[in-house]
């Protein structure tokens, strides 16, 4: 099947840098016939794009853009039409998408054609993955975003074999704002190909893949919740019985990004009373309230300051990391955290550091969306705190330099220099971790010496013009008794 993406380059001119570009930034050509950049916005981070001559793939890269300026290039050189740019095979490398022969009949979108994906029975609570299946299954996955219940949504991720009707259920927080592909990747799971939308039922939808499981912070704490949610509905099942519904809602704290807890319903009618189970799984003093609001509030309660131990790093309140001497607990107070230096800080203000990212962690947070990212550096603070890794992009005359956050996460911005991209994150990190001046009755001195002064100004111009030394002597005298009492 021949797509626009597959016509032989015409050779043009090297567009210039002010130019259209895609989403990676990359110039495009003037007179560009193949339209790569809406290649670009189409395919998946995980989908590579080659040049390719009648011998095969000759080169790969990240970018349409960037393979079709190069196939041009290599036409110019040859002085004939001899290469072009595809899509690559998302399970055949050195294949184009559209044309693989060792696939079946494929898609305009490069993936293969399959029966549609069963609608799953959406399970009780996430389950972990049932073991290793047969060679030839195949899994499918659908991703949704439902409206759990009133002012909360939820996204829904579900993996089933094919003609299954039930399977893997991970369920997030909508505002946690968590990709799909990242998901997947921190449970050992990928695409294939590419995710096609479902108008219908407003989901998406594709296939999967085993893989090894991410291995970045990012990834750790996302594996860590679904654990933590698990052992949280056996909890919950537990206690009300079997195949009872429990009518759970998650409890979300403001600014956190998962669940401390969840309440849910025991018994019916006027003998139905509520609990909340928290996070670690614990049913202590959280049972037996009247109302879903009384047993929320008692789960808040129960989760408002996390407890830390002597010796931990917590990011403080103004996001510096420090070192935890102890912790205060004053009757009507809130917990503090007591500090190397003696300081005190609200414990529910404080975080854990998370483990230093590794340059591995880092190298697979990026390899997703560059194909031949090299020469990691790290990138830390005056004390020695670990920022960021940077990273040259790609290797040809038209690299640059982006960087991972220490959380594994692959920041959207790059520099043409690491130098400048070093002085962006340190003075972004600068930024956020500059402690607040507080000056009281600041604003009202300054306003009143700002009045003087500019009295005193306008009696020095005037004097300028008509008046002697004598004068502005006595001006001077008086803006120094009006002043002399601020």
């Amino acid at each position: 099947m021949t797509t626009p993406y597959t016509r032989p380059v015409i050779a043009t001119a090297q567009a210039e840098g002010t130019g259209p570009h895609c989403l990676h930034e990359v110039s495009i050509r003037p007179a560009d016939l193949t339209n790569p950049a809406a290649a670009c916005d189409r395919k998946g981070a995980s989908v590579r794009v080659g040049v390719f001559t009648e011998e095969g793939c000759v080169e790969y890269f990240d970018c349409a853009v960037a393979a079709s300026n190069h196939a041009a290039d290599l036409d110019t050189d040859a002085g004939e039409n001899l290469h072009r740019w595809s899509l690559i095979c998302s399970s055949h490398d050195e294949q184009p998408a559209e044309t693989c022969a060792d696939c079946s009949t494929m898609d305009d979108a490069g993936t293969e054609e399959e029966a549609p994906m069963t609608d799953p029975t959406e399970t009780t609570a996430p389950a972990p993955d049932g073991g290793e299946r047969s060679v030839g299954e195949r899994y499918y996955v659908e991703s949704q975003t439902v409206l759990a219940h009133p002012g909360y949504q939820e996204d829904r991720i579900t993996i089933t074999a094919a003609g299954g009707s039930s399977g893997l259920c991970l369920r997030l927080p909508h505002a946690a704002g968590h990709d799909v592909h990242d998901v997947l990747a921190a449970t050992g799971w990928r695409v294939r190909g590419q995710l096609s939308y479902v108008a219908a039922s407003n989901t998406h939808r594709g296939r999967v893949e085993r893989t090894s499981a991410a291995n970045t912070p990012a990834a750790h704490a996302l594996r860590t919740y679904f654990a933590e949610e698990v052992a949280a509905w056996k909890v919950i099942s537990a206690h009300i019985g079997p195949n009872r519904n429990a009518h759970t809602r998650p409890v979300v704290l403001d600014g956190d990004s998962f669940p401390i807890g969840w309440t849910f319903r025991c018994g019916h009618g006027t003998e139905a009373t509520y609990a909340a189970v928290t996070r670690s799984s614990s049913l202590d003093g959280l049972i037996g309230h009247i109302s879903r609001e009384d047993a929320e509030a008692a789960l808040r309660t129960a989760c408002a300051a996390p407890l830390f131990n002597k010796g931990d790093r917590v990011v403080c309140a103004d996001g510096r990391t420090r070192t935890v001497k102890g912790m205060t607990h004053r009757p009507g107070e809130p917990a503090r955290v007591v500090v190397g230096t003696g300081a005190e800080w609200i414990a529910a203000e404080c975080t854990p550091t998370p483990p230093p990212l590794t340059e591995e962690q880092a190298r697979y947070a990026v390899s997703r969306n560059y194909l031949n990212p090299t020469d990691f550096q790290p990138v830390t603070d005056f004390a020695g705190t670990l920022l960021a890794y940077t990273f040259r992009t790609m290797e040809s005359r038209s690299d640059g330099y982006g960087w991972v956050r220490q959380d594994g996460t692959l920041a959207p911005t790059t520099e043409k220099w690491r130098d400048d991209l070093e002085r962006l994150i340190k003075a972004d990190y600068a930024s956020k971790t500059r402690s607040a001046l507080h000056r009281p009755m600041a604003s009202y001195r300054e306003d009143a010496d700002l009045r003087a002064l500019r009295g005193l100004i306008g009696q020095l111009r005037t004097i300028a013009v008509h008046g002697d030394m004598d004068d502005v002597r006595a001006a001077l005298s008086e803006y120094d008794q009006d002043t002399a009492g601020h």
